[in-house]
């Protein structure tokens, strides 16, 4: 892929993950799971480490746009190095075992991050009861990023 062509989908893709993780909401029993981290891990298939940028960047526009600031740069450092994981250790673009288990890692690593920012900047009662919504989220956007990972891929050649 050209440098160019790098630029301009790392571009769409920050949009992309902006607009499913304010917009693509998937009901759940105790809140809902947003598309968002399913296209970040979409991305790493196709950029490889700049999908860094594309999780960090998207995901804290999301968060700045619906007023959660103060999750601003713990975003951008969370889903960035999602998006960064996903990026390195994708080794191909075929839904493979190894893929997946890339993809529940760095979502684990989205849980533990976010487990580490509540329980600083709230409390520990805060950050454990945000472990299972957070972990649903993580357990969409590996689905998301299962089925979405290899169309994405397949269209782009």
């Amino acid at each position: 892929m050209s440098n160019t062509k790098k630029i301009v989908t790392c571009g769409i893709f920050m949009a992309v993950v902006a607009i499913a993780t304010i917009f693509i909401k998937f009901p759940t029993a105790i809140g809902y799971i947003n598309a968002g981290d399913g296209f970040i891990l979409i991305s790493a298939s196709l950029l490889g480490p700049l999908a860094a940028l594309v999780g960090g960047v998207g995901s804290a526009l999301a968060d700045l746009i619906l007023g959660y600031t103060r999750y601003v740069p713990a975003t951008l450092i969370i889903k960035g190095l999602i998006g960064l994981g996903a990026g390195l250790f994708l080794r191909d673009k075929n839904l493979s075992l190894r893929n997946l288990l890339v993809f529940a890692l760095c979502e684990l690593w989205m849980v533990a991050g976010y487990f580490i920012f509540e329980a600083f900047f709230y409390s520990l009662a805060s950050a454990l009861g945000s472990v299972l919504p957070n972990l649903l989220q993580a357990a969409g956007g590996v689905v998301i990023a299962a089925l979405g990972a290899p169309v994405v891929n397949q269209l782009s050649r």
